[in-house]
């Protein structure tokens, strides 16, 4: 890498361009060959002054810290002279990619804009998923937030599924233990990676706004009132939505290897979706092989914003939007325009609505949150209620659903794939009725098909009813041969599907006549009973 010094700071300059700024006391290392490295190594170079930030992590990666009395730059090339090290590089800044009865419901334009209350005809979130926040920390008390909060089970000391803070002598969850032996004391909701302690409360404010997209609790009521803002996986009423594990990297700018980590966590933690709202100009030392190893190896989904640079001489996707393994979101304005500076390229896979209504650090709420930033937690709240009907699914499915079953926006004059806005503008309605359809899913609530409305399911197609029902209300239910409906009873007039339902019992006091579908629809045996 090369450094430019400009004023009293040092920055990345890539290709020819100033990217971001550094921090000179920190050095990551990527030990050849997936070794290790010790102290006696350092001894053996005559290298002085350099201590371990981080143990060992991803097959050969270290953070060292330089103690800030030695030269820095003179350190990394002894480093990099000794020949241990297939990379190195000074950590680097990021920078932040800046119907229900909720009472500001109806500021939010972007949730009709999306479709969202249609969608959450079919989910309204899962609260066996999770979501992890890769940001500045959140406003984990935050009465809009505080009931979809990620609990770690094996540090809930008094088993009530709340964060408690003080020690369990007081009855809390604090026992100074790490009971998960993920290295992590007293981890309950997330780490502090800044502090190195299990509070990763928002002191800037940008995480908490980030939060509230995905997970503001929706038609909560609570001290008599109902409040504040819907969550596109909010859950609904007293029912939890997604839970959001809280992981903070920094504040204002956090550090690449701090996000790096982050993702690790996140990912060994069980987070089906992350969501990253910080861009690089470069590509920082570790964050691809961060976030490869969480789609690969562990399986989650990673959302990111493609940044807010793009009104700049450099108006591309930034890192890491612009990893291949990412899910990359510019953000649009209510006319479905891209905002003037919502970075574009190849890279970018679809839009979503951003200057919009959330919760912030301070317990209440903020009228416009704009940028990439609060786009990206829009489509990452999406492949929760995705990922919360079908676990099964891949990271390319996912990304292939929401392309798929995006809007076409008028600028982008019919084309299925433009720089400036992916394959168009997300549309959660449409999204989570292809993965119905398409793929199958485990109902968590009964669907109503509503009059002009439709439920295709397809030949391939798995639903497990799981003790919900499908009805319709002027709508319609066609079932491909070879789909498979688990159980096994539906009402049908003449062709048409009318219901399915989950037992005998329901379906036969609701109508008339009855099928009787043994596993495959097309394998079913039918016969009528008449009520008396």
């Amino acid at each position: 890498r090369e450094y430019v010094e400009q004023g009293d700071k040092w920055y990345i300059k890539h290709n020819g361009v100033i990217g971001n700024e550094i921090v000179p006391n920190r050095l990551m290392v990527k030990v050849k060959n997936k070794g290790y490295l010790n102290n006696n190594d350092l001894e053996v170079m005559n290298i002085h002054g350099v201590s371990f930030a981080t143990s060992r992590f991803m097959d050969g990666y270290y953070v060292l810290a330089i103690d800030s009395s030695y030269d820095s730059f003179g350190i990394s090339k002894l480093l990099e002279k000794s020949n241990l090290f297939e990379d190195l590089e000074f950590v680097s800044y990021g920078e932040r990619c800046a119907f229900p009865n909720d009472p500001r419901y109806d500021d939010q334009w972007n949730l009709p804009k999306i479709n969202i209350p249609d969608a959450w005809e079919f989910t309204k979130g899962n609260s066996s998923k999770i979501l992890a926040i890769i940001d500045s920390g959140v406003k984990y008390n935050h009465i809009d937030l505080d009931g979809n909060i990620w609990v770690n089970p094996s540090e809930d000391y008094n088993q009530n599924g709340k964060p408690d803070f003080y020690a369990t002598a007081l009855g809390g969850d604090q026992d100074g233990l790490d009971n998960d032996s993920n290295g992590k004391i007293d981890d309950l909701i997330g780490w502090d990676y800044i502090e190195a302690d299990n509070n990763p409360t928002d002191e800037y404010g940008h995480g908490t706004m980030v939060c509230g997209i995905p997970s503001a609790q929706t038609d909560n009521k609570e001290l008599l009132f109902y409040r504040g803002i819907a969550g596109v996986a909010g859950g609904w009423n007293s029912t939890s939505g997604n839970k959001v594990m809280v992981l903070k990297d920094g504040d204002f700018y956090p550090y690449s290897d701090n996000t790096c980590l982050a993702i690790l966590y996140a990912a060994q933690n069980g987070a089906d979706v992350i969501n990253i709202s910080t861009e690089w100009v470069y590509d920082p030392l570790g964050m691809s092989d961060a976030i490869n190893t969480a789609v690969n190896t562990y399986g989650a989904v990673v959302i990111a914003a493609t940044g807010n640079k793009g009104d700049t001489s450099n108006p591309g996707v930034r890192y890491p939007a612009k990893y291949s393994n990412t899910i990359a979101v510019g953000s649009t304005d209510a006319n479905d325009e891209r905002h003037y500076d919502s970075s574009y390229g190849p890279e970018i896979d679809v839009v979503a609505p951003s200057n919009i209504p959330t919760t912030n650090r301070l317990g209440g709420y903020s009228n416009n949150a704009r940028g990439t930033s609060f786009a990206a937690p829009t489509v990452a709240g999406l492949a929760s209620l995705i990922v919360g009907l079908n676990p099964s699914l891949t990271t390319g499915q996912i990304r292939s659903i929401i392309s798929n079953s995006a809007d076409i926006v008028p600028d982008m004059q019919n084309n299925n794939f433009t720089n400036e806005y992916g394959y168009g503008r997300i549309n959660v309605y449409q999204a989570l009725k292809s993965t119905v359809e398409n793929y199958g899913a485990t109902l968590t609530q009964d669907i109503e098909v509503k009059s002009g409305k439709s439920l295709n399911f397809t030949s391939s197609t798995v639903v497990n009813l799981n003790s919900k029902k499908i009805t319709t209300s002027g709508g319609s239910i066609t079932i491909a041969n070879g789909a498979e409906i688990n159980p096994y009873f539906c009402i049908k007039n003449g062709s048409t599907v009318k219901a399915l339902y989950p037992s005998f019992a329901e379906a036969f006091s609701e109508g008339v006549c009855i099928i009787l579908c043994k596993r495959s629809f097309n394998q079913s045996s039918s016969f009528s009973l008449q009520r008396v």
